[in-house]
């Protein structure tokens, strides 16, 4: 047995002007849908983090200039966020930008009420007036993560370390070190796998310990910002994970 999932749009000039026209005493209409199996999407599973920025991506290769749409499921309604490509009309912590394969929508200052299923995609149709959906689903899972400052001074070397369950990473994962606001859109500085990616950052991985130890040598003003310790599996159907959030604070000598 199979579900289908119809999302009814109702904008209410395109209503009046088709559906309620003068004679038409009818007040239903009848909708013909085609289902394909190779165009039914499948689930991505995404975590985040409560007091960030993050961003959904979607991707649809070609069609770059298709009208758009981005909602949130909420009791059988595709709650919607964005209307028109471009109109915002959510509570102004959404936003869109177009990339090279589609479009990604950033959320911020995460909350737990962030968390559950939202669909995005991309709208076509082609001379026979059919309209083609192309769809993703994505599940956000909104988690807590362990939280530190440090204030090097300028010059000095700056030692740190990340402690990480097994759970967070197995025998097949890469752990990193990465500097940016968005975890999932971060400056990877150093990894298990290139260690001396950035000639000032560098990270050693003690297995029996469980934790990486990441140095920064001479410390500068640049280096002040959002640092994120996560590690990543070599099997693409895991998403990253990140087991510590770390601000820096590089102060004067």
């Amino acid at each position: 047995m199979k579900t289908l999932k119809v999302i009814i749009k109702q904008h209410e000039n395109l209503w009046n002007q088709r559906c309620n026209r003068p004679g038409n005493s009818s007040e239903s209409v009848e909708l013909e849908f085609e289902v394909e199996d190779k165009k039914c999407p499948k689930t991505r599973l995404q975590n985040t983090y409560r007091g960030i920025e993050t961003t959904i991506t979607c991707d649809h290769s070609g069609n770059k200039q298709k009208p758009k749409f981005f909602c949130k499921d909420k009791d059988y309604i595709c709650e919607d966020f964005l209307s028109n490509n471009s109109s915002l009309i959510s509570d102004g912590r959404f936003s869109i930008t177009d990339t090279e394969s589609g479009f990604g929508v950033s959320i911020s200052n995460v909350s737990p009420q962030d968390a559950g299923v939202y669909w995005c995609g991309v709208q076509s149709r082609d001379e026979k007036h059919i309209q083609t959906v192309l769809l993703t689903k994505i599940q956000l899972e909104v988690k807590r993560i362990s939280f530190s400052t440090r204030s090097p001074t300028i010059g000095t070397n700056f030692t740190y370390w990340c402690g990480y369950k097994r759970a967070d990473c197995d025998i097949n994962c890469t752990k990193f070190i990465c500097k940016g606001e968005d975890p999932y859109r971060c400056e990877r500085l150093a990894s298990t796998t290139e260690p001396d990616l950035n000639e000032r950052f560098s990270m050693t991985d003690d297995t029996t310990e469980k934790n990486i130890t990441i140095t920064v040598r001479e410390v500068t003003a640049n280096d002040t910002g959002t640092y994120w310790c996560g590690a990543e599996s070599r099997d693409q159907q895991h998403n990253q994970q990140f087991f510590h959030k770390l601000s820096i604070n590089v102060g004067e000598s």
